[in-house]
């Protein structure tokens, strides 16, 4: 009996080196977080991104249309497109525009 009794007291001896042999958790935090995104979400955000850029560039575009319409208006009042040279100038942009 006490050899059965000495193999139960190594069993536990062994199960307990064992379970003392295991990893120790450590401190450390592992960064292995990840995040996915959908190609779904991924082309909303360019779509999104897009319409924005266009919205500033009509934005911009608007003030100097705005800008361009006033300097017109201020040449007509001068009678800079009056001139001889800048009918023909412009005859020749209508022309290359429409007959390249």
């Amino acid at each position: 009996m006490e050899i059965d009794g000495i193999r139960k007291i190594s069993e536990q001896i062994n199960a307990f080196d064992k379970v003392n042999k295991r990893e120790k958790p450590t401190n450390k935090v592992k960064n292995e977080d990840k995040v996915e995104i959908s190609s779904e979400a991924k082309e909303k955000l360019r779509h999104k991104q897009e319409m924005e850029l266009l919205k500033l560039l009509n934005e911009e575009s608007s003030e100097l249309r705005e800008e361009k319409i006033q300097e017109v208006r201020e040449r007509i009042k001068e009678g800079y497109y009056d001139k001889e040279s800048v009918k023909k100038e412009a005859i020749n942009n209508l022309l290359n525009f429409f007959l390249p």
